[in-house]
């Protein structure tokens, strides 16, 4: 859940976040939900089709989370549970290699 994409396909479909910012450059809260993807994207049709309604059901699901209370919290809970899952399964990284000496973070 906290991948960040250094690479994106062309077949990608991208769930886009943009924050409305204040003069102060703060955010107001307010956000312009939207997919993205690319003009070079090779996918069938059909496969597009249902991949861009899978986005537009995740969109939704914003304006959902603030009509309804129940639903909100219920992907709280679930996200949350995922990344206590995954700070569990976190395993050690390597961060240098020099000759025989590698340095790694626990």
């Amino acid at each position: 859940m906290a991948t960040v994409f250094e690479d994106i396909d062309d077949n990608d479909i991208l769930v886009r976040l943009s924050p409305f910012l204040d003069p102060k450059g703060e955010w107001t809260g307010e956000l312009l939900v939207g997919l993205v993807t690319s003009q070079d994207n090779t996918l069938s049709d059909d496969d597009y089709f249902h991949m861009m309604q899978l986005g537009s059901m995740l969109c939704a699901s914003v304006p959902l989370m603030e009509e309804n209370v129940k639903f909100r919290d219920m992907l709280y809970k679930y996200a949350k549970n995922v990344l206590e899952e995954e700070k569990k399964q976190k395993k050690s990284e390597v961060t240098e290699r020099k000759d025989n000496v590698i340095k790694v973070n626990f």
